[in-house]
């Protein structure tokens, strides 16, 4: 966490984040920590989950930005575009 912290500072990012992921039962789940750069504190932990890696990231993006405080105007006037739409929609492809 300390170096995570201290390559934040160093870049004058504000927030850093940090997580795992585990996928069970057919289902991807994914636990964020977004930290203060300067003092470490957390300031949201989150837990998200989906039936696909793609959808999982998704959900992931749209907390993200909730949680760094964006106004949910401009969140919906500027809506992130699904992975699926940016790469490919087949995992494979994305992979290799």
């Amino acid at each position: 966490l300390w170096q995570q912290r201290k390559l934040a500072r160093d870049a004058h990012i504000g927030h850093f984040l940090s997580g795992s992921v585990q996928h069970r039962d057919g289902q991807w789940r994914l636990t964020t920590e977004l930290n203060e750069s300067e003092t470490g504190k957390i300031t949201s932990r989150r837990t998200v989950a989906a039936g696909d890696l793609f959808s999982l990231a998704d959900a992931a993006s749209r907390q993200l930005r909730e949680d760094l405080g964006i106004p949910a105007a401009h969140l919906e006037e500027n809506p992130d575009l699904p992975i699926s739409e940016m790469t490919s929609a087949d995992i494979q492809a994305v992979a290799s």
